[in-house]
């Protein structure tokens, strides 16, 4: 999946480009934030608040899990 990416930005596609090329893996909403820090000239930037975003999801799916794992295991 990266490599693809990886050999495509090297063509002259744009990562968000890029990224589309394999949009099942990519929410959507991470592929406009990448592009339009791309055209605006802010992709360090708009990299790190995807990250943020992406991190505060992974730890609200972890949380989530837990509250319908735990009545499971008390019910056991």
């Amino acid at each position: 999946m990266l490599e693809k990416i990886r050999g495509s930005v090297e063509k002259g596609v744009s990562l968000g480009k890029s990224m589309q090329i394999i949009k099942f893996s990519f929410d959507p909403t991470l592929i406009s934030m990448i592009s339009h820090g791309e055209s605006s000239g802010i992709l360090a930037l708009s990299l790190r608040q995807a990250g943020e975003i992406m991190e505060k999801r992974n730890e609200l799916l972890k949380k989530i899990v837990a509250v319908l794992i735990y009545p499971t295991l008390i019910a056991s």
